[in-house]
């Protein structure tokens, strides 16, 4: 394990419950990056984010 990290990963779709975890992470690395988030143009459509249409 490294950190705090899980030994396993699962991958799986956006659900719009993850919305503000999305924003948050988002938000969270720009500023360990050293970039103010609001300073950041164009991001505002995260909140509008949608699960993917199947394609099945």
């Amino acid at each position: 394990m490294v950190g705090n990290a899980p030994e396993a990963v699962t991958v799986r779709r956006f659900r719009p419950a993850d919305t503000e975890a999305v924003v948050a992470l988002h938000r969270g690395a720009l500023r360990d990056a050293g970039t103010d988030p609001d300073d950041v143009p164009g991001t505002r459509d995260l909140r509008r984010a949608k699960p993917p249409t199947s394609t099945s």
